[in-house]
């Protein structure tokens, strides 16, 4: 790779990552906030689901995170 190509990659690279946790960021603003934490364990409970992971039912904070936020 020749460095202009590295630099593009790398730029790219962090632009991915800063626009990643703008998203996460998003979902903890609204009338009542949500902890980053809370946000993060919901979609993680969520995406365990998707391969058999969890089957608990949901409390109050993921449902507003995946029904209500998430949508957005």
């Amino acid at each position: 790779m020749t460095g202009t190509r590295k630099r593009r990659t790398a730029v790219l690279l962090a632009a991915g990552g800063v626009l990643m946790l703008l998203a996460l960021a998003s979902l903890t603003v609204g009338r009542y906030p949500v902890p980053l934490s809370e946000v993060v364990r919901a979609l993680w409970r969520r995406f365990l689901s998707l391969f058999g992971g969890v089957h608990e039912a949901a409390d109050a904070m993921e449902r507003a995170v995946v029904n209500v936020r998430l949508p957005r």
